[in-house]
């Protein structure tokens, strides 16, 4: 069994909140210096500052967490993901170790990734699906989470499917 929680590390953290503190107190001085128009632009604030907010939440209290157990790979992106999320050892084909991109950090799509979950810059853990699909997850100790991924596989299956 192997467990990991991942955060962004904290100078990303910090640019990023730096950046959308920039940009609010941007369009707070911009709304004031506004002749005409002052009811849009306040109701433009209205609107931008408390979505703004909330992403600087989500990137103080983003974490992956990342288990993997006899049955298959459980993971979840908190505070988005409620329940795990799993990637079942019968349809992994193989996994390598890679690099992830420059640049790449959250989850999404990305050419020669697939879905990824990336913390930060880095080796990381890609998944080959037997239905072509791939899927890659950044790490902290990659080269424990791929022997134990190699040993999931390797493992006669366990007859209860779902752990979690």
């Amino acid at each position: 069994m192997y467990e990991e929680k991942q955060r962004f590390p904290k100078w990303f953290i910090i640019l990023m909140t730096g950046m959308l503190l920039l940009i609010m107190v941007g369009m707070v001085l911009m709304a004031l210096y506004i002749e005409e128009e002052r009811d849009e632009a306040a109701l433009g604030l209205a609107i931008a500052i408390p979505i703004e907010l909330a992403i600087i939440y989500l990137f103080m209290t983003s974490e992956i967490d990342l288990t993997v157990t006899s049955n298959g790979v459980y993971y979840r992106w908190r505070p988005l993901h409620r329940k795990y999320r799993i990637i079942e050892k019968e349809i992994i084909e193989s996994a390598d170790i890679r690099r992830s991109p420059l640049f790449n950090y959250g989850f999404g799509w990305f050419p020669s990734l697939g879905t990824f979950y990336n913390t930060h810059n880095g080796p990381g853990l890609q998944f080959y699906l037997k239905n072509g699909k791939r899927i890659f997850f950044s790490s902290k100790d990659t080269v424990q989470l791929n022997r134990t991924i190699q040993d999931m596989i390797s493992a006669n299956r366990k007859t209860r499917m779902r752990e979690f």
